[in-house]
């Protein structure tokens, strides 16, 4: 084959796993044969050298007149050809079963069920092909499901978690922890419940708190008055997350960040409860508590509210925001290009916002909304001069101030600055979420 006859496309990261069907993807990316077509190429490539032999022995044979060859074996070579074809056929249509199953939708071929599925440990470096509740061959696809229903990738930690859960509570590894007050939710329901076709902006918004910016994604929630929640926080979709963090929804806005994996702030939150529980329960959570530190020992994750990756985001974070848990965007301290500071500082902004809020008259708001556009200008200004790290400041900020006067504003700033970041997974979930953005209420598919 000539260099110009290759296949230039780039491969497709999901290799022979991939469930895209669109034309569009498959223009663009080369994807590995299956291993069931190759197979069925080299199968069907035999029956047709078969059925080629089969049949020139038997034109021979009438052309020569060989009188070895009588009618009944004659006949037996034509049978023999037709159950050749009928074969042909067959390895056809089985090809035929496979395309058409590896591009149906992933809500039609991979719907989790509640089967017990024979479990083989997950660990915080490597999965086997196998986990509990999961009805499909392996832990990649479930890996696959989750990123295309979220738009972001679950760490180790996360299906190793789900694995340790499992081994407290077999048959319902979600309520695992409910001893102390927590319960697996978000990413883990696509786990262990089938919810069959998946609407795209219900599932950004399953779990989504009223102050969980794009950023943070719940995955265990706690029995509490305040909506207590856990989550994983994301500088880019991309990307891992940095760590793990909380909210308290009907308190405020803040994000407390925690530590690096969901092991070691599960770990936390049950040395806090141990203090203000009852003897009863305070057995119940040690227990779990001495299971959670055995389980980390032996799979290597570490039980630190800050560790040296944890350090190295701090040194990044060029603003704080009014969420606390700051923002990192790529900066060149040389030539301070990637970010500078607002217009306007926290507390200055805040006062604007709540002036706005309270607004008696639509005169009032509109003097109040001009005395802002600078700022909004200013941000403006500089995303078009490569600081994109101030239009995501500024439109955090309006996000996490929580007023719905601001959320036309949110989405049109953050939208800008996480496409001009190329974080445009961001705003497919902040699109979702305004949408459905009510203070009080928890988003959630149905359950």
């Amino acid at each position: 084959m000539s260099s110009s006859d290759e296949d230039e496309r780039t491969l497709c990261k999901y290799g022979d796993s991939c469930y895209q069907k669109n034309p569009q993807h498959h223009r663009r990316f080369k994807h590995p044969k299956r291993k069931s077509e190759y197979i069925a190429e080299n199968v069907e490539k035999k029956i047709k050298t078969q059925a080629y032999l089969i049949e020139k022995a038997i034109e021979d044979c009438k052309n020569i007149g060989n009188e070895d060859i009588t009618e009944g074996s004659l006949n037996e070579s034509v049978h023999s050809k037709k159950k050749v074809e009928d074969i042909a056929e067959n390895v056809e249509q089985k090809k035929k079963t496979d395309v058409y199953s590896s591009e149906t939708t992933i809500e039609d071929s991979e719907n989790i069920r509640n089967e017990d599925v024979p479990k083989d440990s997950l660990n915080g470096s490597d999965h086997n092909d196998k986990c509990s509740f999961i009805n499909i061959s392996s832990i990649e696809d479930i890996k696959h499901k989750l990123e295309t229903v979220f738009l972001v990738k679950m760490p180790n930690d996360f299906f190793s978690f789900f694995d340790f859960c499992e081994s407290l509570d077999k048959n319902n590894p979600k309520q695992a922890l409910t001893a102390a007050g927590l319960s697996l939710v978000g990413p883990f329901d696509l786990i262990t419940q089938d919810f069959g076709m998946i609407d795209p902006t219900a599932a950004l918004c399953h779990y989504r708190y009223f102050f969980d910016p794009p950023e943070f994604q719940t995955v265990l929630k706690c029995y509490d008055k305040n909506l207590l929640h856990y989550g994983y926080f994301r500088d880019d979709p991309k990307e891992e997350p940095v760590f793990v963090a909380s909210n308290e929804a009907n308190v405020g806005c803040t994000l407390n960040i925690i530590s690096e994996n969901l092991f070691s702030a599960v770990d936390m939150h049950l040395d806090k409860i141990k203090k203000i529980t009852d003897p009863f329960k305070k057995i119940k959570i040690k227990k779990i508590q001495d299971a959670l530190q055995a389980w980390c020992s032996k799979n290597g994750f570490i039980l630190s509210s800050l560790t040296k990756k944890m350090r190295g985001r701090r040194s990044k974070v060029v603003a704080k925001t009014f969420h606390g848990a700051g923002i990192v965007v790529p900066y060149d301290k040389k030539t301070e290009v990637g970010y500078r500071e607002l217009k306007e500082n926290d507390v200055t902004l805040k006062k604007m916002l709540k002036n706005l809020v309270e607004a008696e008259t639509v005169e009032e708001r509109k003097q109040l909304w001009g005395k802002l556009q600078p700022v909004l200008t200013y941000a403006s200004i500089a995303n078009d001069e490569c600081d994109f790290g101030t239009g995501l400041e500024l439109g955090i900020d309006l996000f996490c101030f929580g007023h719905e006067l601001f959320h036309k504003a949110v989405l049109q700033i953050l939208t800008t600055s996480y496409n001009l970041l190329g974080r445009n997974e961001f705003s497919t979930i902040l699109t979702a979420h305004l949408k459905n953005r009510r203070k009080g209420e928890i988003c959630t598919l149905a359950m």
